[in-house]
């Protein structure tokens, strides 16, 4: 087995493991995340903009983060600045709001 082949059924794997908790708040969001891994971050994106567009986890900071960072890997760079702002001004985790204010300054450039 080769490490492409390894990584992909690793992905196939974590996608199925989380379909299977996608009723939870946050495995909705960490599904979106593996479907990013295994299809690439727009198929990602769609399941984690279909949440929010439901106003549901609007006040998730992880939500927010996790589309950020999406956003980025799709080259909407204006879009992933906004919606990171959105997640630091959310989370009240302070170690959170320092990975965050340093990705948007990276994105800044």
């Amino acid at each position: 087995m080769t490490a492409v082949t390894a990584r992909q059924s690793s992905t196939k794997l974590l996608a199925g493991l989380i379909n299977n908790i996608g009723g939870l708040a946050p495995g909705r969001i960490n599904r979106g995340v593996a479907v990013a891994m295994r299809d690439g971050p727009m198929a990602g994106l769609e399941i984690i903009d279909s949440i929010l567009g439901r106003g549901e986890l609007l006040n998730y900071a992880l939500a927010h983060s996790a589309r950020g960072e999406l956003l980025r890997r799709c080259g909407r760079i204006e879009e992933a600045l906004i919606t990171l702002q959105t997640a630091i001004a959310l989370t009240k985790h302070e170690s959170e709001k320092r990975f965050l204010e340093r990705k948007v300054k990276q994105l800044r450039g």
